[in-house]
């Protein structure tokens, strides 16, 4: 199915949704409807499912963890099934693992130059590193979606713990990083064109508050269209009912 139209993308939205309800520790889910929500323009929305992905890293990571042997064992079983025969896409320094290759993720590399190699998924070490790509693919993706509903210095946080954790000289974070100093150096030259001051800090300075959009999503059902012309007519006899 091409996932590109956005009818699709309710539909692959819905499809994920249904499979957290049965998978709720999956990390992969997660960030795959992270990804959904964002070609929908809901980066928002996003921004929450990438972070419960960020929290179940954790959660598979910390043996003390309330949910860990849940989370753990969800990780271990989203991993099996999705290297199948014992292969693995090698995506360089982010690691995806989708089960739909009809589906152009941000972490799927172009076809053509990938390369398949075996890995034994119960080697603990290969496990852990598998882990670590999780994690970077969290704050990754938190960062430029954060960065989209301008919540700017949120975006730069994850952007400099992904760029820590990360192989030296990441090129996915050190350019998420130009792009918030850049996206943020417009602002303010649009607030006042003589604006020359860089010495601002990022980590102190960039804008917090961002922007989501309220609608009535296309897949909320249980809840009454307030603007249709029977729910207006209600409304509005109750209210006249009750006022002066």
């Amino acid at each position: 199915m091409d996932y590109s139209h956005p009818a699709s993308l309710i539909e692959k939205r819905h499809f994920l949704t249904q499979q957290l309800l049965e998978r709720p520790y999956s990390t992969f889910i997660y960030l795959e409807r992270a990804w959904c929500y964002e070609e929908l323009g809901y980066p928002d929305l996003g921004t929450g499912d990438a972070y419960r992905a960020l929290l179940l890293t954790d959660e598979i990571s910390d043996d003390s963890g309330e949910y860990h042997e849940e989370a753990l064992g969800t990780f271990c079983e989203d991993v099996k099934s999705r290297l199948g025969d014992g292969t693995i896409l090698d995506f360089g320094t982010h690691l995806f693992i989708a089960q739909d290759e009809h589906v152009d993720t941000p972490y799927r590399i172009p076809a053509g130059s990938r390369e398949t190699i075996s890995h034994d998924y119960q080697d603990p070490l290969f496990l852990i590193s598998l882990i670590d790509q999780q994690r970077l693919n969290c704050f990754a993706l938190l960062s430029r979606l954060l960065s989209q509903t301008g919540c700017l210095r949120s975006a730069y946080d994850f952007m400099e713990r992904g760029l820590a954790a990360a192989p030296a000289k990441d090129v996915e974070f050190i350019q998420r990083r130009r792009e918030i100093i850049k996206n943020y150096n417009t602002i303010l030259l649009e607030k006042d064109p003589n604006w020359n001051d860089w010495s601002w800090n990022p980590k102190t300075d960039l804008p917090e508050q961002g922007h989501a959009r309220r609608e009535l999503y296309p897949w909320n059902h249980h809840e009454p269209n307030r603007f249709s012309k029977e729910n207006l007519s209600v409304l509005n006899r109750r209210i006249k009912e009750i006022a002066p």
